[in-house]
């Protein structure tokens, strides 16, 4: 027993236990009989009606040979002997220890009630699931039990005999794979300590399934069989973990004795959700262009490569120079009470900029921490934090993904906690309540990642130099490339590392990836552009191989997969841990999606994601969001080229129309109405709003915002592509509809505000051409615009933008006013 894991790792509370036919095999039934697994009621149902042959039976056929039989009294006596069989009465030793550890949760696929019983006989809290009902985390010091396929317990034998799931082929078609209990399990497996198949010969599809997409081989799954199990189970199991034949009596020896206890927590290491980043101290790491090149492509950042020449911004840096100053402002300001938030746009570099913080904190002798994802239950994260007597920095990638656990975690007053989270610009531009509520309402250090000073578009330019990445732009001369950066770049980091794949050093070796993945079989190519598209809509978090496979319904196994990416050379764009596929680089995600896929294939992805989630996943809340994001004009914006792009997308809302998330939620109609104003088609623009106002009066609390400042933006459109309305009602009309979301907003104001650029824009085009009602009304809109930006003293600082908004609107009033 030496390749056990040791006790602690079940001590902690944080092992899954899995029970198979084997484990029960032992204990009694209601009939004074050991509980029978399949092979052994096929037995004894034919040798009740004295038939001799068993080769060829299933249990399926053997019950109705049961039924059929003058001898057996029929499908009475069939439900009688199938429900005696799983309901427990007597049990063992091993068992009792065994089942009386503190299991954070026991998954199994038997029908009988041994757990139950046991539990109940000693005195063991615990809760008993199915997996029809909604997923919740067990109760404090208790373990839950999730019957995979039906539970004996509380059933009547007529109902037992309706449920009972008599064939291999029925358990692999049932419904556990698309219930939210198989998303649970595939998680439980990514956050345990360790996970014990007890009893259990991995014959069900459904579960190898989710071991095939987790790992090929993962040293803390383990199978206990006994000593004489056939060597083609042994083998099968091996696929997955360790195999240990030393049967469960002496499994029940290593645990030694039933611990009904509270948990002991282990604090000697980060629990699964948080990780250590383990940085260097180090001045320079000898980088090669092959290192710059790797992180350019795949956007993953090998932390042990960061050295002080990356925080001083000096030459053989590994990571892409950026502004001193806000590093500085970070670390000399920030405090338990004071957390730092850095935003920017998709792309703009917020992941790599955390890391830098973070190699600067650890300078300073603090312990930093990533967390991965938010645990079902957030108790481990907070015991262990509280248990670390270091500093500590804490980073939240996209905190808006956590519900809790950063408040959670600021309640800890501890002065030596500092957390730093990252979001994207434009929630901090629309929800900004919603992001410092993440932070306790707390005012945070924030560094704006969108627009680089002068300063480090010239460290850019040393970096691209040095390391030969300029490519077609290499001739230009520094004042030229400072130009190119800021003109045909925009200052933002991923318009430039685009502007690299297209035309610089990249642009060969990022081809070629390209080119390898055009030529992948259809299926490969689904989970690559789905895994691009789950980047591009920041919900990564939905990246593990099982969710991608499902949602573009393809049973390639993880291991298929793994090899045939690794063959055509692109594992070094796809990250493959810990069964995730991931796209960590928003600009190569954009990318592929462009220039390999195209509108129409993401499109047709999209779809299948969609679908799926429409017939199986709606009634998990964050399932329904990532459907509802596949919706959102937003998610494709940057594949749409031309009208018949616009068409082919409103072609694309149109079937999916039928979807429930969509049929009843009013802000599909507004995305479709986006769209149509895009194309442009602002007839049917304006029947969609229509719709989308519709809908929204049969709902209870329903804040038109949304509505209103589309349609806004619609009509000032239809003016500045048709011409303003005869009296200049319609633009008063918008006018109105802007003042009024102002007016109930104090917080999500970027939007009306930005809005307003257009009757600066109505003005440039048709100013001139205005009658004097027509020039009266555009005249009346920008004074009430100009004087909606100057009642919120703090909306120059808050928005981006919006100092240049004021300035051509006092421009366009003038110009009005002399015409």
């Amino acid at each position: 027993m030496a390749n056990l894991p040791s006790i602690k790792t079940i001590e902690s509370g944080k092992a899954i236990l899995f029970l198979g036919a084997g484990f029960s095999k032992d204990a009694k039934n209601s009939l004074g009989e050991n509980i029978k697994d399949g092979a052994q009621l096929i037995e004894y149902l034919l040798n009740k009606i004295n038939e001799p042959d068993h080769e060829g039976y299933d249990l399926e056929t053997a019950s109705q040979e049961f039924i059929n039989s003058p001898l057996s009294g029929g499908e009475k006596e069939l439900t009688r002997i199938l429900h005696g069989n799983f309901s427990a009465r007597e049990y063992t030793q091993p068992q009792r220890i065994i089942a009386c550890q503190p299991w954070y949760r026991i998954y199994t696929t038997n029908y009988d009630n041994v757990v139950e019983n046991i539990f109940a006989e000693e005195g063991k809290i615990y809760t008993e699931k199915s997996i029809h009902d909604q997923v919740s985390p067990p109760l404090k010091n208790s373990t839950q039990i999730i019957h995979i396929y039906g539970s004996i317990k509380n059933i009547s034998p007529d109902e037992f005999k309706r449920t009972f799931l008599l064939t291999e082929s029925q358990r692999d078609q049932s419904e556990f794979i698309k219930s939210s209990w198989y998303r649970r399990f595939c998680d439980d497996i990514l956050a345990a300590s360790a996970l014990y198949f007890v009893g259990y010969s991995a014959s069900d599809v459904d579960i190898r399934r989710i071991l095939k997409s987790i790992s090929t081989h993962d040293k803390k799954i383990h199978f206990i069989t006994w000593d004489g199990e056939k060597r083609p189970i042994i083998t099968r199991m091996k696929r997955f973990g360790e195999v240990h034949t030393i049967g469960i009596e002496c499994f029940s020896e290593h645990l030694k004795e039933k611990r009904l206890d509270a948990t002991r927590i282990n604090y000697e290491s980060p629990p699964m959700m948080l990780r250590e980043l383990t940085y260097t101290p180090q001045e320079r790491y000898d980088i090669s262009s092959r290192d710059i090149g790797n992180l350019m492509i795949s956007g993953e950042v090998e932390i042990h490569k960061i050295s002080r020449a990356d925080i001083e911004r000096t030459a053989g840096s590994y990571l892409i120079p950026r502004s001193k100053l806000a590093v500085d402002r970070a670390i000399n300001n920030s405090r338990y009470n004071i957390p730092i938030l850095i935003h920017g746009d998709i792309g703009n570099g917020k992941t790599i900029f955390s890391y830098i913080i973070g190699y600067r904190f650890h300078l300073n002798g603090y312990r930093v921490y990533k967390v991965k994802k938010e645990p079902e239950i957030i108790g481990d994260i907070i015991s262990y934090l509280q248990s670390v007597d270091e500093k500590t920095l804490i980073i939240f990638d996209d905190i808006m993904k956590f519900k809790t656990l950063t408040s959670s975690i600021i309640n800890i007053h501890n002065q030596d906690i500092i957390l730093l989270g990252t979001v994207r610009s434009n929630v901090i531009d629309t929800s900004r309540a919603a992001v410092r509520k993440k932070f306790n309402d707390l005012s945070a250090i924030e560094i704006d990642l969108n627009d680089a000073t002068t300063n480090e578009i010239k460290d850019w330019v040393r970096y691209l130099d040095e390391n030969g990445l300029f490519g077609d732009n290499a001739n230009l001369d520094i004042k030229e490339k400072i130009n190119f950066i800021e003109r045909r770049c925009g200052r933002q980091m991923r318009d430039l590392i685009l502007d690299l794949y297209s035309n610089g050093a990249l642009h060969t070796r990022v081809s070629d990836l390209l080119d390898h993945i055009g030529s992948l079989k259809p299926d490969y190519k689904n989970i690559i552009g789905l895994s691009a598209l789950l980047t591009i809509c920041d919900f990564q978090e939905f990246s593990s191989y099982t969710d991608l496979s499902e949602l573009v319904y393809t049973n390639i196994s993880i291991e298929e997969f793994r090899l045939e990416i690794s063959e055509i050379g692109l594992s070094g764009i796809l990250k493959m841990n810990n069964g995730e596929v991931t796209i960590k680089s928003p600009a190569l995600a954009q990318f592929i999606l462009s220039r390999t896929f195209g509108l129409p294939e993401v499109l047709r992805i999209a779809k299948m994601a969609a679908t799926y989630i429409n017939d199986y996943l709606s009634d998990e809340y964050d399932y329904l969001l990532f459907g509802k994001t596949l919706l959102k004009f937003s998610s494709f914006h940057y594949l749409i080229k031309t009208r018949k792009d616009g068409e082919l997308l409103e072609k694309y809302y149109d079937e999916c129309r039928v979807f429930k998330f969509a049929q009843s939620d009013p802000l599909f109609w507004v995305q479709r109405s986006i769209c149509c104003m895009k194309i442009p088609a602002f007839d049917l623009a304006e029947k969609f709003v229509d719709t989308a106002y519709s809908k929204s009066k049969v709902m209870p609390n329903f804040d038109t915002y949304q509505i209103d400042n589309h349609h806004a933006r619609l009509i000032l459109t239809k003016a500045l592509v048709l011409g303003v309305s005869e009296d200049g009602k319609e633009e008063w009309a918008a006018c109105t509809l802007l003042q009024s979301v102002i007016l109930r907003k104090s917080d999500d104001l970027y939007h009306p505000l930005s809005v307003m650029r257009l009757f600066s824009e109505i003005v440039t085009k048709w100013g001139k051409e205005l009658n004097r009602q027509q020039k009266k009304s555009i005249l009346q809109c920008i004074e009430v615009s100009i004087k909606s930006i100057e009642k919120s003293s703090n909306l120059i600082s808050r928005f981006r933008g919006i100092q240049e908004i004021e300035k051509l609107m006092r421009r366009s009033k003038i110009d009005l006013e002399k015409n």
